[in-house]
């Protein structure tokens, strides 16, 4: 577990560098986010993702926006308040036990939480649990490389381990890109 993203850096995530690299908004489209959908943020932080996913998701959809620390999820709850947004449901999660009942999902979005697990397989398969049939889970994480930021280059992924993981849990890529030469970005759909 010492892989896991220290609560103490959250102001990190949300940077202008950061929104140059990775545009919100466009990374949804990208991945097909549309009005109605039921989301998950799954190690949501701070809300990079959530914020943009509820404006998109609007009144008819929702976002269930998880994370494995409180203290992210209390900064979280503030910016959706100051956001006015009522379509977010914040809720503590166990890194292999995420608190809604199966096949509830039409998307989920994990943002750079991928390398930070134990249990790769275990972590996909209960993230299948909760996705619909046919949907939608998008992945961004470091590349395998050096790439000046993020964490320690043994912790990364490559290319080929996400995709055999993918593989083995039974979701199949329906794009795969890399971003600005730091990360990967993998659009897949649950079989």
């Amino acid at each position: 577990m010492n892989k896991i993203f220290d609560p103490k850096k959250k102001l990190t995530l949300d940077n202008p560098e950061i929104r140059e690299i990775l545009p919100p908004e466009n990374i949804l489209q990208k991945a097909e986010l549309k009005t109605g959908d039921v989301a998950g943020n799954i190690g949501c932080g701070i809300g990079y993702f959530t914020i943009p996913m509820a404006k998109i998701v609007g009144s008819l959809g929702k976002v269930y926006a998880f994370d494995i620390s409180i203290e992210m999820l209390e900064t979280l709850r503030n910016r959706i308040e100051a956001e006015n947004l009522q379509n977010v449901i914040i809720l503590h999660s166990e890194q292999y036990s995420i608190p809604i009942p199966s096949e509830t999902l039409d998307f989920a979005l994990l943002s750079n939480v991928l390398h930070e697990v134990d249990d790769y397989l275990r972590f996909l398969n209960e993230i299948k649990r909760i996705l619909k049939p046919a949907g939608k889970l998008t992945i961004i994480d470091w590349l395998d490389k050096d790439t000046g930021s993020g964490p320690s280059l043994h912790e990364r992924l490559s290319e080929k381990f996400i995709r055999d993981l993918l593989s083995n849990t039974n979701f199949e890529i329906e794009h795969y890109e890399t971003i600005a030469d730091k990360f990967h970005l993998f659009i897949c759909m649950r079989k």
